[in-house]
């Protein structure tokens, strides 16, 4: 679980290297410019497999299916993919942060790592990781479960962000309600 913050490709790449089967999960609008730039970056490198998600689509189903296939599944936690969400406290305001990362890694029993690079120098880069996580999901409170994961992933992107001010590509507005932020 990463962000628009750093240099998530990077940070990926540490997977690669451990020959760990990794796929992206993207927006459709996302993953086409993204593999263009990558592709044209790379070479004749193999890139991940991109979960293209579309506004309408269940993204859930994808992952799991990459999940059950065995791959490393990474995707951004400051981008809602569904109506699964709940409202964090982050950066002085409130903030709707996507919950079903942490209901899909519950109900797979995989682990959830948090994972960012940032470029401190030329060919030098800073490696921050959290975790892994073992995610359990509390059968009296389902929801308060959630949220308390939500605002845990929250803290964790707010103190990076604040650590790399510079390095948060956030280009939409972060604070917007969930109707609104589904049509970013």
């Amino acid at each position: 679980l990463s962000a628009h913050l750093g240099n998530h490709d990077i940070a990926g790449s540490f997977l690669h290297q451990r020959n760990q089967k990794v796929a992206v999960v993207m927006t459709d609008s996302q993953a086409k410019s993204s593999l263009r730039a990558s592709s044209h970056n790379q070479g004749n490198k193999s890139l991940p497999p991109v979960i293209s998600i579309h506004r309408d689509d269940a993204p859930a189903t994808k992952i799991v299916s990459a999940l059950r296939d065995d791959y490393a599944v990474t995707l951004h936690g400051d981008r809602i993919l569904d109506e699964s969400c709940v409202e964090c406290d982050f950066l002085g305001g409130k903030a709707q942060i996507p919950t079903s990362p942490f209901l899909i890694a519950a109900t797979e029993k995989v682990p959830v790592i948090l994972a960012f690079a940032f470029r401190i120098g030329f060919k030098r880069y800073h490696f921050i990781s959290r975790g892994p996580h073992t995610i359990t999901i509390s059968d009296d409170n389902p929801q308060q479960t959630l949220r308390r994961y939500a605002q845990w992933y929250a803290n964790q992107l707010e103190a990076v962000a604040r650590a790399y001010p510079y390095h948060w590509f956030n280009f939409y507005d972060f604070w917007k309600k969930p109707e609104d932020a589904l049509q970013a």
